[in-house]
């Protein structure tokens, strides 16, 4: 009875042994696999991490880019004067991708409206340098692709008009009355200088035909001297630069009658 109570119990006792080896295998088995695991995911993140940081140190770069001003919306009759418009700094430090440099020939500033502005001489301070739409690319870029520095600048406009000036001298005056009037006149002086304002283009066309000075016979009241300005007539795109200067009209009086022609005789 003792051998079979003591063969029970070594059997059992075996079986407890087998089981905790087969318990600890597992978990020595767990515990190596999970550690070789979480050491090839280390490996991999931080392979991946050398070649994002190296390639970012590839790709980016830096370099000096000059700065164009852009303008919208200037009057009729007004330009810019090239030679008067100045940027400063003139240059500003530009960051990114080296493909996107390789292209950019330069920055442009975004849009200053001139409308409103006659002829000036003036410096637009703190004009923001354009980062988006860039010259040569035929889309806007995302926005943060590039950075530049300073990222505004100053702006030096002159603004001149496009008229130019001339003097066409000693226009004729026309005295202006119905044929019937009855009365002879005379003005002194029969011509004056006229000062006016175009475009060069029309300047150049413009003749003493071109310009119409006038008085009208309503203007004279009575048979005596009269100090009048002369009414003007200018053609489209000119302009009068000075007043005209006053005339003396001379009213002298009833002009002769014609003398009537005789007539022939009854027969």
């Amino acid at each position: 009875m003792s051998s079979l109570g003591d063969t029970l119990i070594y059997i059992l006792s075996l079986k407890w042994l087998i089981t905790s080896v087969r318990y600890a295998m597992n978990g020595l088995r767990t515990f190596f696999s999970t550690r070789l695991l979480l050491k090839f995911m280390s490996l991999v993140l931080g392979t991946l991490l050398y070649f994002a940081i190296s390639a970012s140190h590839v790709t980016n770069t830096s370099e000096y880019v000059s700065v164009r001003p852009q303008f919208t919306g200037i009057e009729d009759g007004y330009e810019l004067g090239s030679a008067g418009i100045r940027i400063e700094p003139s240059q500003v430090l530009v960051k990114g991708r080296i493909a996107v440099l390789n292209r950019l020939q330069y920055l442009q500033t975004k849009p200053i409206a001139l409308s409103g502005r006659g002829a000036t001489e003036e410096v637009l301070e703190g004009v923001e340098v354009d980062l988006v739409n860039l010259p040569n690319f035929e889309k806007p870029i995302h926005k943060g692709h590039i950075s530049a520095e300073p990222g505004i600048v100053n702006v030096r406009i002159v603004i001149v008009s496009k008229w130019k000036e001339s003097i066409i001298t000693k226009v004729p005056i026309r005295f202006m009355a119905l044929p019937d009037y009855p009365y002879q006149v005379t003005i002194a002086p029969a011509a004056l200088d006229v000062h006016v304002s175009a475009r060069q283009e029309i300047l150049d066309t413009l003749s003493h035909d071109s310009v119409k000075l006038y008085i009208e016979s309503s203007a004279i009241k009575s048979d005596t001297e009269k100090e009048l300005h002369p009414e003007i007539v200018l053609p489209t795109g000119v302009r009068l630069r000075s007043p005209l200067k006053s005339v003396v009209v001379t009213q002298l009086g009833p002009l002769e009658p014609l003398e009537q022609e005789p007539t022939e005789p009854e027969e």
